[in-house]
């Protein structure tokens, strides 16, 4: 169910912020996240707050360093799209697309680290 999406995912109602981070584990490095409840595993992958011509060049470099890029990153493109990121998602050409939206939960809106 929608309201109860995180239960169904980790196996347990989201509490406090100390009461739910008790409920995982962390492995790998820091790229695995793992949840005590049902065990099942997250790639979550490092935290980063890249400037965009850092994730150029991190583009950059991962096509001239793969043996055949083409395979290794796809299609895949980029595009800043100003809007509602309701009406976008469910637009039918969107079909497989994936979608950043900005959130203050997750710091895609600040702008710098000092902001809050």
């Amino acid at each position: 169910t929608m309201s109860g999406w995180f239960e169904d995912v980790f196996g347990f109602k989201e509490g406090s912020y100390r009461s739910t981070r008790r409920e995982f584990e962390v492995k790998d490095g820091g790229n695995t996240l793992i949840s005590k409840r049902n065990q099942k595993r997250f790639h979550i992958g490092p935290f980063s707050t890249d400037n965009v011509e850092t994730l150029r060049q991190k583009l950059y470099d991962l096509k001239k360093n793969a043996v055949q890029p083409e395979k290794k990153l796809g299609s895949m493109k980029f595009k800043n799209i100003v809007g509602n990121i309701v009406t976008i998602t469910k637009n039918p050409e969107n079909k497989g697309a994936v979608f950043q939206a900005a959130s203050q939960f997750n710091c895609l809106e600040m702008v710098g680290p000092k902001v809050t």
